[in-house]
């Protein structure tokens, strides 16, 4: 059967369950306990504050309480705690972090598969990576983070194939109060974080102001220079004013900014490929110029340390600035008809050097110099209607959004590779302008006859415009890398358009008053975009790509024996078409050199399925048990990879390779128990497992399979344990008290691989392999003192 026959199968199944077990309870858990009660939660997934159990969209949520409770501060705390979600570095970086739903994410060059959002604005995005900006340091003083999964785009914002993170600061209230939170750990860890609530005018006029400063040591040491790679060092702030002139009219201004600088990152060498040909000559480019002996020598000097002890050449750092302004004005012109506009403005900019290859040999090292390798602004519009009609048995979103990035500066990135014989400079820049029309519209078809009161139909279109115009002035050792490039200035420059009509549509029933059923259709689009690291002439550019997600979930409360408990599942399947593939090139240049570069090409098509359940239950007052798990099965149909040999374009089958990104399993396990110990405060202990399966990354074909050359593919399975102490209201004061610990066992774990070792078309890559590994054990104390309202 199917696999997503099979899970159509296994809701029908459970929706019958749950039915049976959503009967009135009567009596209490066995031994005469008193179940307790799960929290209620709210979210926005459909522009409007509505109850999670009550919106027929898959979406994941971690409350404020949750992440505090989970020790969430960056986005590599999500890995493995929500279905489906992978969270990576790109690009070499630990800063540099982007997400993966779904099997579907970022490509190099384009746009994001998953967009993340703060406050309803999405974040900017760096020219010199695939990650956007502050994701890793504005986890604070959050309402909530919601992962959205499957495309979209017709209710507001980017158009996306994979999803949407949404994070929510903690609004303005009409009441004085907050928290001042410090924070300290191993690793010489001090961290302080505050906010502040007030009242400036009696509902009128209210101010929230919170921040937040980390500095904490790097756990990965230079043997030779002493320096700590993999540090942090931040602050964030945001200021936040809600102004509500009239019953009428809101208005909700914020500020945020940020400033990270750190001294890089602990890339680890893990392998070289020292394979010769039937000629006997080394078929990598690292063994031809380094030797087979140093080589070796390299390899048995790190593999004698630990992964925490490494030897990097050059002088690492990594510079991050952002700030934004973003307005939401809401006015409401009759109770069923609101008008919404949220327009925002950003100014970012990033600055790195990075050993990419791990060692202390100068095999790929890049840096932007005294320069930014991203300085650029970011302005958005996205102008709104909501209304409802009917006695809210019609629902509807209407808007515009329009994007508009632009570079204000030199966007520089040199590659130094002295004994390879390539001094790379790289001076680029893109101009991307995005404009989206929309709508939205739920219906209840009581409307039509009372017998189809619990049936609602859910439709939405849009229409997207992409236009970008990016180019790059790319130099080798003072020459241009592409005779197509004009001398004297080498610059290669591109133009894409694209444009493409996307859609939902969707039924929901209520089965009961807590059991809602689902299924849904919907297409996603993601546009094209420009290959800055391209040192291939005719893969300059690439296509959009495109999916179609069908879908069927099930959402329920029920109470079993007396415990509450709620389950939510659904299983989809996705027709993924174009896709959006990255991978190493290599070009011989016109003096005979060798440049090693990437493409991004639109390599094929492919299917993906999976099955997600998330769950908690309450046996007793006080203990609550979480679980969540995600199945996915993902496939290529058809996978072609463009490259020149001789001249002549090649089309490369890799149709067998394992498709990126995807792993099959990913579970997480948790649990609270708080006790109440009257005026002396409560005590709630908690615990969290992690795990997501291996995974590949590579476009290269794995050894083990027909024309394997890629050792290196697999990212390892991981296993992450967390776990914290909470003593709130201590004796009866507004004083909590907390000590925590994650990655209890320790584990040295890769987060991120880069290899280049298989063979890549008619080209073996340059011939090396590294690993980003997992944060050690992290332990600390915190202290919290709240006031007011927060008390």
């Amino acid at each position: 059967m199917p696999f997503w026959k099979a899970g159509l199968a296994s809701l029908s199944c459970a929706t019958s369950l749950t039915a049976v077990m959503a009967l009135p309870a009567h009596g209490q858990p066995a031994g005469g306990t008193t179940a307790g009660e799960l929290e209620d939660i709210v979210v926005t997934a459909n522009r409007r504050a509505e109850p999670l159990q009550d919106v027929p969209v898959t979406v994941s949520v971690l409350t404020s309480d949750a992440l505090r409770r989970e020790n969430i501060t960056s986005n590599q705390d999500l890995a493995g705690k929500v279905p489906s979600l992978v969270v990576g570095q790109s690009s070499g970086q630990r800063n540099t972090q982007s997400f993966n739903l779904r099997g579907q994410g970022s490509t190099y060059g384009g746009g994001p598969g998953v967009a993340a959002y703060f406050a309803e604005v999405p974040l900017p995005q760096a020219s010199d990576t695939v990650a956007q900006l502050g994701t890793d340091t504005l986890f604070f003083d959050l309402q909530n983070v919601q992962v959205l999964k499957g495309p979209q785009g017709t209710l507001f914002g980017r158009n996306t194939t994979g999803g949407a993170v949404l994070l929510e600061p903690k609004r303005p209230e009409n009441a004085l109060g907050g928290y001042l939170q410090l924070q300290a750990g191993n690793y010489s860890d001090r961290e302080v974080e505050a906010a502040v609530n007030l009242p400036l005018q009696d509902d009128r006029l209210m101010l929230r102001v919170a921040g937040r400063f980390v500095d904490r040591d790097g756990y990965t040491r230079d043997v030779v220079t002493g320096k700590d790679y993999d540090d942090r060092h931040y602050w964030a702030l945001r200021s936040a004013l809600t102004w509500r002139p009239t019953d009428d009219i809101q208005n909700y201004l914020m500020f945020t900014a940020f400033r990270s600088s750190t001294n890089g990152t602990g890339n680890v060498i893990q392998d070289f490929n020292l394979q010769k040909d039937a000629a006997g000559n080394y078929v990598s480019s690292v063994a031809r110029y380094y030797g087979e002996p140093l080589l070796r020598q390299v390899l048995a000097e790190q593999q004698a340390r630990s992964p925490r002890r490494v030897q990097l050449n050059g002088d690492p750092y990594d510079k991050r600035s952002m700030w934004m302004l973003t307005d939401i004005l809401e006015v409401s012109l009759s109770p069923e008809l609101k008008l919404r506009n949220v327009a925002s403005y950003a100014r970012f900019k990033t600055s790195t050097d990075a050993d990419l290859d791990g060692s202390r040999l100068d095999a790929l090292q890049t840096s932007s110099g005294n320069d930014n390798s991203t300085n650029a602004r970011q302005w958005t519009e996205e102008f709104q209607l909501q209304g409802s009609a009917s006695g809210d048995q019609i629902t509807y979103v209407a808007g515009v959004y329009h994007e508009d990035v632009k570079p204000l500066g030199t966007e520089f990135r040199g590659n130094l590779v002295p004994r390879m014989g390539n001094l790379n400079n790289i001076i680029q820049g893109s101009t991307r302008q995005s404009t989206g029309v929309y709508a939205q519209t739920a219906i209840g078809l009581g409307i039509l006859t009372p017998a189809l009161e619990p049936l609602r139909l859910t439709m939405g279109g849009r229409y997207t415009w992409d236009r970008r115009d990016d180019f790059y002035k790319w130099t080798v050792n003072g020459r241009c890398l592409l005779s197509i490039a004009t001398l004297p200035e080498c610059l290669v420059s591109a133009k894409t358009r694209n444009s493409a009509p996307t859609w939902t549509i969707g039924l929901d029933y209520h089965v009961s008053r807590d059991v809602l059923a689902f299924v849904k259709a919907s297409r996603g689009y993601k546009g094209g975009g420009f290959n800055f690291n391209g040192t291939n002439p005719i893969a300059l550019t690439f296509g959009p790509e495109e999916v179609t997600t069908y879908e069927a979930g099930l959402k329920t409360q029920f109470r079993l024996g007396g415990m509450p408990v709620r389950l939510n599942s659904a299983a989809y399947y996705s027709d993924y078409r174009d896709i959006q593939r990255v991978g190493p090139t290599t070009l011989v240049r016109p003096d005979g050199g060798i440049s090693t570069g990437s493409a991004t090409v639109n390599a094929g098509k492919a299917h993906i399925q999976g099955l997600e359940v998330e769950g908690s239950i309450s046996p007793v007052s006080g203990l609550v048990l979480a679980g969540s798990y995600s199945y996915t099965d993902a496939k290529y149909d058809d996978f072609k990879f463009y490259y020149l040999q001789s001249g002549i374009i090649v089309a490369d089958d890799r149709s067998s390779v394992p498709f990126q990104f995807a792993p099959k399993n990913q579970f997480s396990l948790s649990a609270s128990y708080t006790v109440d110990l009257g005026k002396t405060g409560t005590i709630i202990p908690s615990v969290s497992f992690a795990h997501v399966d291996r995974y590949y990354t590579q476009i290269t074909i794995p050894v083990g399979q027909p024309g394997g050359t890629e050792p290196y593919g697999w990212l390892p399975a991981s296993n992450l344990l967390n776990m914290r102490l909470d003593w709130r209201d201590i004796g009866g004061t507004p004083v909590d008290l907390a000590i925590f610990a994650t990655n209890v066992a320790n584990k040295a774990f890769p987060v991120q691989l880069q290899s280049n070792i298989g063979k890549n078309g008619g080209s073996w890559g340059q011939g090396f392999a590294r690993y980003l590994y997992s944060e050690p054990r992290m332990y600390g104390v915190q202290l919290r003192l709240r006031f007011g309202s927060e008390r």
